[in-house]
């Protein structure tokens, strides 16, 4: 509940004060005066006292109401309903790793799994973490192991879609020290078929080492074992590993390939989590459902009865179905409101729609195949960075309704703006590329093209983005107006599809490209970006990230083995003060050494939508892989 302001606090005070002051002028009086005629002692009657009610026996629901974030506006929770998620894309792949992110079908892996830590998604503070399944947990002083405590209780769904020969182990398992060992261990030793897959997770905890049962199996105590020790460690369990059932995993690892990816649509029916919503229905390219688990191991939740995702690829249609209540969330992150859609809503329907503007988890980012002609050259990458000019990208990205400004974007390099690790926005504005006016990076920048083809000679290329991404061809037509307009550079679109565009990208078939799947954090730690996006043991294929390192390695193999060198550096750094001082260092070099194989337009201020009457749903910046906790206690109201 909100509480009492401090001016209401300090009127009371005064109130008090002024109360004793007259009480103490009246007593000083030295006139004469009748003594008072003796008053009978008024009759003692017992009050009755308020009933402490502890959070042993709280429901689920009434702990969560007493959260500090808990809104009054949204009044009490109602139970009941269908919740409708706009969304701009399907997919057709379902691979359990970690929880988070609602942008392809929806929020699935959010719905159907839980993971050890969360954070309070109604407070929002993302270095806060809290327990889901775990109970209690407690870090040794060298930062080597972790024991966690499960909760008692803690079941797997009854899924009906499930084969035969693993529906009977799984369906309504109890949550042990076997799965919690299962689940790490597939994702730091998965089959060679799942490797690729699990990449970027076991970014998050490359020194996971191993997992214990000091109880055995069926014990609901383990130990996580790290090493070396990693500063980071807390932090990157907090964004959300789904927890999975060892009898599920071996199931999985009993076929050659990763049926998850592969058997479509079965694989949106086989997720199997211990999660709030059980996978219901699939019409792939038109909509997937959930149902409430009825067995749910957190009483009373959830309290929607169903969430149904719904395909709308064209952002008009989606955002009419928005305004006219058809669908109650719009779309998250880039796949949110553009800064136009955000402006209508505000001016046209502000008793309707819900925005909040926030700092998004991605930034948005400029891609160089460095792996190709011409960005195999550092002088070409370069180039491009320093004729962009992020003044004019910040003034695109603004919305503006009547007298209200909001920014769409904050000046960035690597980190995510205003955190510990990162640049100030002051430090930033000096920087080549960023810094105004723009004439002397501008002349640069011909200077270096000039030096690789020839003076004014520029070899035409083209920006490849996804048809019905706003976001990204928005980025693509400003990085062809800036090239065009401070290189005399010709530069082609490639708007396609989303399919054969994410096909393109993973294959490493394009020129330039524009989006923000490889820069990017969960809590604002620098390994978040720097181990996913540079490290050659830990870098995906969404965006030929890995082909793009390898490519660099090739190019300056000396500067990039340094690079990498000081990824592990800071990564194993366990003070944090010094760690900052490593990561500012290791940006730098990046930045005026390597010349990395992305730039960054801006980090992006996103504008997540929803219907007014959805009520327990809050945003918050960087809330994409926390937010998970908060389906569970989201209702429809009025």
């Amino acid at each position: 509940m909100r509480k009492p302001s401090g001016i209401a606090f300090l009127v009371t005070i005064c109130a008090s004060l002024m109360l004793m002051i007259a009480m103490a002028c009246a007593g000083g009086d030295e006139e004469a005066t009748t003594a008072p005629a003796a008053t009978a002692v008024p009759e003692v009657v017992a009050t009755a006292v308020p009933e402490v009610v502890s959070d042993a026996d709280k429901t689920h629901i009434e702990r969560y109401l007493d959260s500090p974030g808990y809104n009054p506006d949204w009044g009490q929770p109602k139970t009941g309903g269908t919740f409708v998620f706009g969304s701009n894309r399907d997919t057709t792949k379902f691979n359990p790793s970690t929880i988070g992110g609602c942008y392809a079908h929806g929020c699935w892996s959010e719905l159907a799994y839980n993971s050890l830590f969360r954070i309070d998604p109604w407070v929002g503070d993302i270095e806060a973490l809290e327990g889901d399944v775990a109970e209690s947990w407690a870090m040794s002083g060298d930062g080597k192991t972790l024991e966690v405590t499960i909760r008692e209780g803690v079941t797997f769904y009854t899924n009906p879609h499930l084969p035969a020969e693993v529906a009977d182990k799984v369906n309504g398992d109890s949550f042990t020290c076997e799965d919690a060992v299962a689940t790490f261990d597939r994702m730091a030793k998965p089959p060679k078929h799942e490797e690729p897959l699990m990449r970027t997770t076991r970014a998050m905890i490359p020194h996971y080492d191993s997992t214990t049962c000091p109880d055995g199996e069926k014990g609901l105590t383990f130990v996580l074992h790290f090493d070396p020790p990693k500063a980071r460690t807390m932090s990157s369990l907090g964004r959300g590993l789904a927890m999975l059932d060892k009898d599920w995993i071996e199931w999985l690892h009993g076929h050659e390939e990763n049926i998850m990816n592969t058997d479509v649509p079965n694989n949106f029916l086989w997720q199997s989590g211990t999660g709030a919503f059980v996978p219901d229905s699939i019409n792939v390219g038109t909509n997937a459902n959930w149902v409430k688990n009825e067995n749910y191991w957190r009483d009373g939740l959830p309290l929607l009865d169903k969430y149904e995702n719904v395909v709308l690829r064209d952002a008009t249609a989606r955002f009419t179905a928005l305004a006219t209540g058809n669908i109650h969330f719009y779309g998250e992150g880039s796949y949110g409101f553009t800064s136009g859609q955000a402006e209508q809503a505000m001016r046209d329907f502000p008793e309707e729609i819900k925005i909040n503007p926030q700092k998004n988890m991605w930034a948005r980012v400029l891609y160089f195949n460095s792996a190709k002609p011409p960005f195999d050259d550092w002088r070409v990458r370069e180039a491009v960075h320093l004729a962009l000019d992020r003044e004019e990208w910040r003034m695109f990205r603004q919305v503006v309704a009547g007298t209200s400004i909001i920014e769409g974007t904050n000046m960035a390099y690597s980190m995510p703006p205003n955190t510990y690790f990162s640049a100030t926005d002051e430090e930033i504005s000096n920087w080549a590329g960023w810094k105004q006016p723009k004439d002397d990076d501008i002349a640069e920048a011909n200077r270096l093209l000039d030096e690789v083809w020839g003076e004014g000679v520029r070899e035409p290329i083209q920006c490849l983005a996804p048809a019905t991404q706003v976001s990204d061809v928005d980025g693509c037509l400003f990085v062809i107006d800036q090239l065009k307009k401070h290189l005399n550079w010709e530069v082609a679109s490639d708007f396609l599809d989303t399919t054969p565009v994410y096909d393109k990208r993973s294959q490493n078939n394009y020129t330039l490209t524009v989006g923000s799947g490889s820069v990017s954090t969960i809590t604002g730690d620098p390994d978040d970006e720097y181990m996913r996006a540079y490290h050659r043991d830990f870098t995906p294929t969404t965006y030929g990230d890995r082909e793009a390192v390898l490519a660099l390695h090739k190019e300056n193999p000396e500067g990039m083995q340094k690079l990498e060198d000081m990824i592990n550096a800071q990564s194993a750094e366990m003070d944090k003060a010094k760690r900052r001082t490593m990561v500012r260092e290791m940006e730098d070099y990046l930045r005026t050494e390597i010349h990395g194989w992305h730039t960054m337009l801006g980090w992006t201020n996103i504008f997540p939508s929803w219907r007014t009457e959805v009520k327990g749903y809050q945003g918050y910046d960087l809330f994409s892989f926390t937010k998970g906790a908060m389906w569970e206690r989201v209702w429809l109201g009025e």
